[in-house]
This record gives C-alpha cells, sequence and structure tokens, in this order.
C-alpha cells in the first residue's frame, strides 16, 4: 500500500504566524504611515521595513510588491486628491478613547485629516473584498469612525475608505 502526503502551507496563527496577504496589508498601511511626502516612499517603505527583523526573506520581494502597488495608488488621481489636501493636521494612527454607554471605546482610523471646514477620516484597505459581509463591515468600522468623531468635532466629518490594489475610494457616511 502507497501513502502519498500533501502538505499545504498555511500560517500556524498559534505560533503568531502570518500570511502574504496579512503581512502585505500591514507593510502597506506602516509605509502609509511612514509616508509623508508620495515622493519620497522609498524611504517610507524602508521605514516600515526596518519594523521586521531578520530572518525575513521575503523582505526584497514584497518591497517590490509594495512598491509596484503604492505607487499606483498613489497616483491614482482620486487618491492623490485626498492626499494632497491642505490640513491643519494630519493625525495618523491616533487613539481617541470615548465613552460609549457607560463604557470606554476605543477608535484608532488610519488616518484623520483636520481641515479648515471639515475632517476627513481616511481608512486604508489592502483590496476591495467581493464579500458583501466583509465590505459591509469594513463599512460599519468607518461609521463607528464617523459617529465617534462628530462628538469631538462638530464640523462636517466625512469618511473614505481607500482601497490599495486595486486603487479606489468610496465614501461612507453614517
Amino acid at each position: 500500500m502507497k501513502v502519498r502526503l500533501r502538505q499545504l502551507r498555511r500560517p500556524l496563527k498559534l505560533l503568531g504566524e502570518r500570511d502574504r496577504e496579512t503581512l502585505l496589508g500591514e507593510l502597506a498601511h506602516l509605509t502609509l504611515y511612514f509616508l509623508k511626502d508620495p515622493r519620497r516612499l522609498e524611504e517610507a517603505l524602508s521605514q516600515a521595513l526596518a519594523l521586521y527583523p531578520e530572518p525575513f526573506p521575503e523582505r526584497e520581494t514584497l518591497r517590490e510588491r509594495l512598491r509596484e502597488m503604492l505607487s499606483h495608488a498613489l497616483s491614482h488621481p482620486e487618491i492623490s486628491t485626498y492626499l494632497g489636501l491642505p490640513v491643519k493636521e494630519d493625525l495618523r494612527e491616533r487613539e481617541i478613547l470615548l465613552l460609549q454607554k457607560d463604557r470606554p471605546e476605543s477608535l484608532r482610523p488610519d488616518r484623520i485629516l483636520l481641515q479648515e471646514d471639515q475632517v476627513l477620516i481616511l481608512e486604508y484597505k489592502l483590496r476591495r473584498p467581493r464579500e458583501k459581509e466583509v465590505l459591509d463591515r469594513y463599512r460599519e468600522q468607518l461609521e463607528a469612525y464617523l459617529r465617534g468623531l462628530r462628538k469631538i468635532f462638530p464640523e462636517k466629518v466625512r469618511g473614505v475608505l481607500v482601497f490599495l490594489d486595486p486603487p479606489g475610494l468610496e465614501e461612507v457616511s453614517p
């Protein structure tokens, strides 16, 4: 009797291993966190990748993929417009604690742009999901940010899901 064994490569979440898609999403978020000027993408990529210690055999492969994906996203007309807006303050990954029904709730939008006449929340997502349920969760997440920030900022608050690969936007209202 012959026995054939096949091994599927799956991340071992119990051991803290992440799949490539999750890692790509984390690195894209970190790169956008460090990115102050779209012309300095390479510098932001290096800062993001530096947070992952060796051994990291996929470092250069992921760098190339991120460079290609983020260059494409940053050159998208609508995305580049949002990232080029004049702002009073640009808050990245700032935790906001609100009291909701007598218990604290923590919010951490990817980016909050404080402008003269409005507050704009940008929430980065690697891809637009095919599943309606996942897209609805993304919208609900952004709606919660909008409701929370409206308590802090009485002026107009807007929220945008920013999809990186392929590039695209979706404005969300609560």
